[in-house]
């Protein structure tokens, strides 16, 4: 028999710690493993009130921006986040597009890992100021 909380505390902290997933990608694989949204809910919650004292505690925001980080790195300094004023209007389009493209691309990496739409803003914003 499997304890049904159990298993799924420990499962969020070995794929949010190991795997780099975020809240609704662990709630997703929970589900598909069988377990139902209350149990689930009542881990996640179990988690932040066990980890408030602890070291242990889960940052979803740092999670995000480290695996950003690691994946991407920082912004590359060879594309600039506005176009120069001096450049000719094809140009500048085709710039935006390449800043629009990356922004996209590091976007879209985050929430496909379960980290909400605001987590990866965030992070791309610190990849962006380093």
């Amino acid at each position: 028999y499997v304890d049904d909380s159990l298993f799924s505390v420990r499962r969020i902290r070995s794929k949010a710690t190991y795997a780099g997933w975020g809240k609704y990608k662990i709630a997703m694989d929970l589900k598909k493993k069988g377990l139902d949204e209350d149990t689930i809910n009542a881990a996640f919650s179990e988690l932040e009130e066990m980890d408030q004292p602890s070291t242990d505690e889960i940052d979803w925001q740092e999670n995000a921006t480290n695996l950003m980080l690691k994946k991407y790195g920082a912004w590359p300094a060879d594309l600039p986040l506005e176009p120069d004023s001096s450049l000719d209007w094809e140009d500048k389009q085709t710039l935006m597009k390449s800043i629009n493209k990356e922004k996209q691309k590091r976007l879209n990496f985050l929430i496909r890992r379960g980290f909400s739409y605001e987590q990866a803003q965030t992070a791309l914003e610190k990849s962006i100021s380093l």
